[in-house]
């Protein structure tokens, strides 16, 4: 990649977006930040200077746009009770929108790749955020509406179960990690039976640099990212807690199941067809999952591998 190449980035703060941030600055890409600034800085605090930062205004918006040959959609907002649908929507559809119709505007090519979910292959009401669901799927249709020339590509990265470091400790694999960590007595747990594809925050990042690079695509695509197995939500559970050695009780089908989809995996044809795959195995992945949620609670510390 050479230095002429200017990359758009939302949600940059944020557990993807700011690892998708620091592989753009590495390969001497020029970046331009969206943010509300609700969110801490702190995942890049080393590359802060580097980054040049613009809000969701309609006049930030066409300045951080101007000349930029790249479009990288991180920004989210999940179904929180807290969160209004007006914001969802705002954030999840309307602004990734706003960003690519000034790119329609814009001369030379521009490549857009937008963070997906597994979660749009399924009816709402069988996920356990039906209103996020709903926000990306009303993405994809309105992207669909979208008229582009042919120097306009979007993709849609359809990301799979991701877990690694950096993650809040408030979703549920960091939570869980913790809590195995803390040797709480009983860990109430849905059955585990639900099966996912779990794949590494680093090797999402390195996708979406091979979706970006590839030059044989044009128009419209989605791209499945996952490692392309599945394994049981309570074979990770179990894995955690061996690793750790904790004494918890993993209280398997104390809690109901909180969605309907049974198995969901990655078909990743396209983007091994064109260089990338996994790096890190599972065990490694969530040994590097306890590692930096041991080091994040400050009464913690993980003695293991």
């Amino acid at each position: 990649m050479s230095s002429d190449v200017i990359a758009v980035v939302t949600g940059a703060t944020g557990f993807i977006g700011s690892r998708v941030v620091k592989a753009l600055l590495e390969l001497g890409a020029t970046v331009h930040a969206i943010t509300s600034g609700s969110t801490p800085r702190d995942r890049l605090h080393e590359h802060l200077p580097k980054v040049k930062w613009f809000g969701v205004s309609d006049q930030d918006l066409s300045h951080a746009t101007k000349g930029a040959t790249h479009f990288f959609n991180w920004a989210v907002v999940y179904d929180r009770p807290q969160h209004p649908d007006a914001l969802i929507y705002e954030v999840n559809v309307n602004l990734p929108l706003r960003i690519m119709e000034r790119l329609r505007e814009q001369t030379g090519t521009r490549t857009c790749v937008l963070g997906d979910t597994f979660f749009r292959k399924y009816l709402p009401q069988a996920t356990q955020q039906a209103r996020y669901t709903e926000s990306k799927q009303a993405l994809w249709e309105e992207v669909n509406r979208l008229e582009i020339d042919s120097r306009m590509r979007i993709a849609f990265l359809q990301i799979e179960q991701i877990y690694g470091p950096g993650e809040a400790l408030t979703k549920v694999f960091p939570l869980i990690t913790s809590r195995i960590l803390a040797n709480v007595t009983r860990i109430p747990l849905t059955s585990g039976s639900q099966r996912r594809d779990f794949i590494y925050v680093d090797d999402v990042v390195n996708a979406a640099m091979s979706v970006m690079d590839a030059k044989d695509w044009q128009g419209k695509i989605v791209v499945e990212c996952g490692s392309g197995d599945a394994h049981t939500v309570r074979e990770i559970f179990e894995r955690l807690h061996a690793l750790v050695g904790s004494t918890s009780i993993l209280a398997f089908g104390d809690l109901h199941n909180d969605q309907s989809i049974e198995e969901s995996k990655a078909d990743t044809k396209w983007l091994r067809q064109h260089g990338w795959q996994p790096t890190i195995p599972l065990t490694s992945g969530l040994i590097a999952l306890v590692k930096d949620v041991a080091a994040r609670l400050n009464t913690v510390e993980w003695k293991g591998k």
